[in-house]
């Protein structure tokens, strides 16, 4: 009797703690990250194999292409799989995430940040929300990148709670709240981040934008990424969605594209047959809002069955 009593209270003891861990570490977590998390987990009802068109990158995408549109209008199975920051290397994570489940004939990547790669030794929001993917070969060397020998990076990773650096002086109220947007819009929007504020912008002529080249780094993540997609099958489009600023690796997208059997298309040289308005587009300097990311997507929809028609 005494041995059932103990085992009683230790399980009890178990599940008090595994309780206050879990809440302590949703406390003590990157707020910022909710969304991205629940876009993460939205992708991961998706059925298997029932994706033709993917698209990935940082936010630029992730509110800049609207996929309900390809869906309804083209009827091409497409869906968003971009999120917030996602340097190039992170992009990588989330590609391979989702060739787990999907087989897709088109990937179709953004380049905002083709040339940049994620490297901190501290835990921030980008790092964090990659713990919501599936496990896949190139995270560890991903959280080798980010954290170096730093052990405390790799045990907050898991645990905020421990070692989040700067969390316990900033709890408040938002670290209690829920995301913005749930798994369940993201699941109805097909993956598209939506934006309903209106900033007006002045878009630039990318005739004028200065060039520099890919750096080796970017270079070896992009091998990495286009052997992955090819390897199972899928064509590669490098897009590059317009935004208030100066995108500098046009010229070095397309000579890579061209090298590696890839295509690349720059929005910026189509902004008047998109139909983009500076004025009633954009939610911000950086970023389409959802007027812009359906236009983007009606376009994009037109141009996937002029261009792929015969694998889509």
């Amino acid at each position: 009797m005494r041995k059932i009593k103990s085992l009683a209270e230790t399980l009890c003891i178990i599940a008090v703690l595994s309780f206050l861990i879990a809440n302590l570490n949703y406390i003590t977590r990157p707020t910022d990250s909710d969304t991205s998390v629940a876009s993460i987990k939205a992708f991961h009802e998706v059925p298997e194999n029932t994706l033709d068109v993917i698209t990935y990158g940082s936010s630029h995408m992730w509110k800049g292409l609207d996929p309900r549109v390809i869906n309804e209008k083209y009827g091409i199975a497409a869906y968003n799989y971009a999120c917030n920051w996602q340097h190039i290397n992170t992009t990588k994570l989330f590609i391979e995430d989702s060739l787990l489940t999907q087989h897709p004939k088109l990937a179709v990547i953004d380049t905002y940040m083709v040339n940049w790669l994620l490297r901190d030794t501290d835990l921030n929001g980008e790092i964090y929300y990659t713990r919501f993917l599936k496990n896949t070969p190139s995270r560890i060397s991903f959280l080798r990148q980010c954290f170096g020998r730093n052990i405390e990076g790799y045990v907050s990773y898991f645990l905020p709670f421990v070692v989040f650096h700067e969390n316990w002086k900033n709890i408040s109220q938002s670290s209690y709240r829920a995301a913005d947007a749930s798994k369940d819009i993201f699941i109805g929007n097909k993956g598209f981040s939506g934006m309903q504020t209106v900033e007006p912008v002045t878009l630039p002529d990318s005739s004028e934008f200065g060039q520099e080249p890919l750096t080796d780094q970017a270079r070896r993540e992009l091998d990495a990424i286009v052997n992955m997609l090819q390897e199972q099958g899928a064509r590669v489009l490098f897009i590059t969605i317009p935004y208030e600023g100066e995108f500098k690796c046009i010229d070095a997208v397309t000579e890579y594209a061209s090298e590696h059997d890839c295509d690349y298309l720059n929005l910026f040289e189509h902004i008047e047959e998109i139909g983009l308005d500076g004025n009633t587009d954009f939610c911000d300097a950086g970023h389409l809002n959802e007027s812009g990311g359906g236009k983007i997507g009606d376009f994009m929809g037109a141009y996937l069955k002029d261009n792929y028609g015969e694998i889509l």
